[in-house]
């Protein structure tokens, strides 16, 4: 199952192949497998679900920590993104147009320079394969990470719409190129 392997929360579409991760809170619970088989089709049966409905609204489920308030910004999310900052670190010197954004999640800061850079073009090239991002990769000579435009023919709610897919990324990227 594929959102078995990306190890998060996702809605998944089409017959399961088609994930979008999903921000959900922290809830503290237990989990009990009672080791009893069951197909999904009979579960979406018992739930009285045609194929493709969902029992509730994706909004339901949906908690978005880096876009808390209306009028919220790229920063706000950068803000709550332990993995993720600005290239620059003096708010005086940051593009409000060309966000350029840089990964400090410790086990990537922790590689050598070019694996740092194959980071940040894996994570890249992953946004660009879904469709997602194009032309997101940092400038050749800045160091390795995200170039996010930001200007004026960019809606808010697509960049809202960006950081999922931001924070699916980066975990893909480290799933696959960090060890374990």
């Amino acid at each position: 199952v594929p959102a078995c392997l990306a190890s998060r929360a996702c809605d998944m579409t089409g017959v399961g192949e088609t994930l979008l991760p999903l921000h959900l809170p922290e809830l503290p619970c237990v989990l009990v497998n009672p080791r009893v088989g069951v197909a999904t089709r009979d579960v979406f049966q018992k739930l009285g679900l045609r194929n493709g409905e969902l029992l509730v609204g994706i909004a339901d489920v949906i908690e978005a920590p880096a876009w808390p308030d209306a009028g919220a910004s790229i920063a706000d999310w950068v803000k709550v993104t332990p993995w993720v900052d600005f290239l620059a670190k003096d708010p005086a010197c940051r593009s409000n147009t060309s966000v350029c954004l840089t990964v400090v999640d410790p086990a990537v800061t922790g590689l050598a320079a070019d694996g740092q850079a194959a980071f940040a073009k894996r994570l890249a090239q992953l946004l660009e394969k879904e469709g997602v991002a194009f032309d997101i990769g940092g400038y050749r000579d800045a160091p390795p990470g995200l170039r996010v435009w930001c200007g004026a023919t960019v809606e808010r709610d697509d960049l809202e719409a960006l950081t999922p897919w931001l924070d699916w990324a980066f975990a893909e990227t480290a799933a696959e190129l960090l060890p374990a």
